[in-house]
């Protein structure tokens, strides 16, 4: 596991704008004072900015992977659906001919059989 992507971390001295002393920064990261002459400064959180950013990509990006894949999911299951009717198609070809030749035979044999037995030549108790 990474836990740093070899990026510069840059550091920023925090130096008073009034008096240019050094400036104490409060636990929460969003004050800093100046203990020489009591400025107080508003930080402007230009990482917590960039990592809520970078929060914000991640999720969009993850959102965005999730919608492609449930698109190639979709995808795959219409040409599964494409490739079923093709070769329902296909069946339909190469047996549908044997079918109705099938059909048309019975029929003749039980117009044949009930001639037949009209004519009393085939005696069926």
């Amino acid at each position: 596991m990474k836990l740093f992507n070899n990026k510069k971390v840059e550091f920023i001295p925090a130096i008073c704008p009034s008096c240019k002393c050094n400036l104490e920064i409060d636990s929460n990261f969003e004050v800093a004072y100046c203990s020489f002459c009591g400025l107080r400064c508003i930080i402007n959180d230009r990482l917590n900015k960039k990592q809520k950013q970078n929060n914000l990509d991640k999720v969009i990006s993850f959102v965005e992977r999730q919608q492609n894949i449930k698109r190639e999911i979709k995808r795959q299951e219409e040409i599964k659906l494409e490739k079923q009717d093709e070769e329902n198609k296909m069946f339909w070809k190469k047996y549908g001919y044997l079918l109705i030749v099938f059909l048309i035979i019975l029929f003749i044999f039980i117009f044949i059989m009930a001639y037949y037995e009209n004519l009393g030549v085939i005696m069926i108790n």
